[in-house]
């Protein structure tokens, strides 16, 4: 069965959320277009193709942060990196609680 797994870490400057599946992941020749908007693997009534690309731009346009992707071993690997500053710390600490 495919499972996800979130872990969250945090060091002096930064909080790091993993998010990894075992879905298989990405097929490399799409990697370069995970982030497009409209961009989707699934069939149109059952995706906009905008949850990542609205995402991205949540993360590194609002919260100064980063979202990464990469196949790990048996599927996708999401990582979000989020300074932690006086301005964000509240939603970082909202993010801890909630996962």
């Amino acid at each position: 069965s495919n499972n996800v797994f979130i872990s969250i870490k945090k060091d002096k400057d930064f909080a790091y959320i993993n998010i990894v599946d075992n879905a298989g992941g990405v097929p490399s020749a799409l990697l370069g277009n995970i982030f497009e908007p409209y961009f989707t693997t699934k069939k149109y009534k059952k995706s906009s193709g905008l949850g990542l690309f609205l995402s991205k731009i949540i993360i590194e346009e609002n919260m100064q942060g980063k979202l990464e992707f990469e196949n790990a071993s048996e599927g996708a690997k999401f990582v979000i990196t989020l300074p932690i500053s006086k301005e964000n710390e509240w939603m970082i600490l909202k993010i801890f609680f909630i996962v």
